[in-house]
């Protein structure tokens, strides 16, 4: 076992003399010693702020429940433009089959179930892939957060706040995770969001307030502008849950080499 000098006094291990301080060869026998051992810093991700956690499989399962939902937003698009196509000739006085708008309704309300019940699961695992996105913050040395773990998750479900925090919430975990790509994604992904939702219930008001064929032109173009903010806002997503993904494992095996420990 190497020989080491004493770190309280800076005693030679050869032959004993005291030496000068932080002298690391002897002046009396000319003995040379190693530095002295130094304390390490705080090891990557310490027990206080948690160990980091690999996004990899909630970002996948994230990107999968997305992708779902966008092809299912694909298919109510193709039957909107098909409803507009025939409120169109109605309007313009023309004969549409019964038997064809009650087939193209039923349609249209499966596929709206089946995006009611896909937003639902969807939301649940996106926001559980939220709160743990932010708390690795934590462990990737980030430092002081404007937002608890918490809160990331339920701003989302205050009114009034849940039109700006989330957003803002995206951003604290993109700059953190240092994320590859334009963090200009995050403000695409939620403006869509916001005016996919005001569009369709604009939409459906109009449907319920007034039944006459022109009316229903109008609806169905709202619609079709709407599915098209959705396939936006889903892109950008899975967009973002990649970019984070990528970021953060990125920087946790930086931050896991010798020289950061």
């Amino acid at each position: 076992m190497p020989q080491v000098m004493n770190v309280n006094r800076n005693v030679c291990a050869q032959c004993g003399a005291v030496m000068p301080p932080a002298a690391l060869v002897c002046p009396g026998c000319g003995h040379q010693h190693p530095p002295p051992y130094a304390v390490a810093p705080a090891a990557f991700a310490p027990a206080t702020s948690g160990a980091y956690r690999s996004l990899s499989g909630l970002s996948t399962a994230v990107v999968i429940l997305l992708g779902v939902n966008l092809l299912n937003t694909l298919y109510s698009l193709a039957l909107e433009w098909r409803g507009y196509g025939m409120m169109g000739q109605l309007a313009n006085g023309a004969h549409v089959d019964e038997g064809l708008r009650t087939s193209l309704g039923g349609l249209m309300e499966m596929a709206g179930n089946l995006e009611i019940g896909l937003t639902v699961i969807t939301a649940i695992v996106f926001l559980t892939w939220v709160y743990r996105a932010h708390k690795n913050l934590d462990s990737l040395r980030v430092g002081a957060l404007e937002y608890s773990h918490g809160w990331a998750v339920g701003w989302f479900f205050v009114p009034i706040m849940n039109i700006v925090r989330p957003k803002q919430v995206l951003d604290e975990i993109w700059e953190g995770s240092e994320a590859p790509g334009n963090s200009m994604i995050t403000g695409v992904w939620w403006a869509c969001w916001i005016l996919s939702g005001v569009l369709s219930r604009v939409a459906g008001a109009m449907a319920t307030a007034n039944a006459e064929p022109s009316s229903f032109v109008t609806m169905f173009q709202m619609l079709m502008v709407d599915s098209l903010l959705v396939l936006g806002s889903g892109a950008a997503a899975i967009t973002i849950v990649i970019a984070i993904q990528k970021g953060q494992a990125a920087k946790a095996a930086r931050l896991s080499r010798p020289a950061y420990q």
